[in-house]
């Protein structure tokens, strides 16, 4: 179950949607974690106090995991600078897995981070080529646990995602898990059949956007699903 910044750096809000991935039984949740704003934002920005305020402090996430953790939830953490790879790698912050982002792919500083902490990644390719992908799988090696695909875009048309690299990927990849991650409006009718074919691709890895309640403006809400819908979605699957 992904959260994003679907909170807008309301901590009750997410301790809630950590509650609709619990009911919903997701396995597991993943947060989008920034601990230094002006590494990922730079200070001219029109939104950077908008975005700034947002952000969770340390001991707010760790009250988030710990939540996560007594509710038995796997915690996904995509670290978006290298100050929440550090937390990563002295222990305050410990999950289950990491995630990085397509557009992190050049990120060297901290994929070197990723790969000093040894946690299994989960890794977003967007719309990354076959070579980049290879370069990235050779890098991390063992690490590599997930290849997820799929992309947001406002709104996404399933049509546009190429779901069938899936299957290439299998091939290619053998021992690593495929995943996929789906970005289709809330109210798409085919959001179901969409997912069940991505397992028929070979997709074992699945990824929603959830939300206490659907349809409300808020960031990132276009993808999010309530915790029915993600509840028959894994019913489905």
């Amino acid at each position: 179950a992904e959260t994003a910044l679907h909170h807008q750096g309301n901590l009750d809000y997410l301790i809630n949607l950590i509650d609709c991935a619990k009911t919903s039984n997701a396995e597991g949740v993943k947060f989008q974690v920034t601990i230094d704003h002006d590494e990922v934002m730079s200070t001219r920005h029109s939104l950077y106090d908008t975005c700034k305020n947002m952000l969770f402090s340390k001991k707010q996430w760790i009250k988030a995991f710990d939540y996560s953790k007594k509710n038995k939830l796997k915690i996904v953490l995509m670290p978006c600078d290298q100050e929440t790879m550090h937390l990563v790698l002295n222990k305050t912050f410990v999950p289950d897995f990491l995630d990085l982002h397509s557009i992190s792919f050049y990120d060297n500083e901290l994929l070197s981070l990723i790969k000093k902490s040894k946690i299994p990644l989960i890794l977003g390719i967007g719309g990354r080529t076959g070579s980049e992908l290879k370069e990235k799988f050779d890098y991390l090696g063992d690490q590599l646990f997930c290849i997820m695909v799929g992309f947001q875009s406002f709104p996404t048309n399933f049509k546009d995602i190429n779901i069938e690299k899936i299957n290439v990927l299998k091939r290619s990849y053998q021992n690593v898990k495929i995943g996929y991650a789906d970005h289709t409006v809330y109210n798409d009718n085919d959001m179901v059949k969409n997912n069940i074919y991505a397992y028929n691709l070979g997709a074992r890895v699945f990824e929603k956007h959830i939300s206490i309640e659907e349809g409300v403006e808020r960031i990132d809400y276009i993808s999010a699903v309530n915790k029915n819908k993600f509840s028959n979605l894994i019913k489905a699957l």
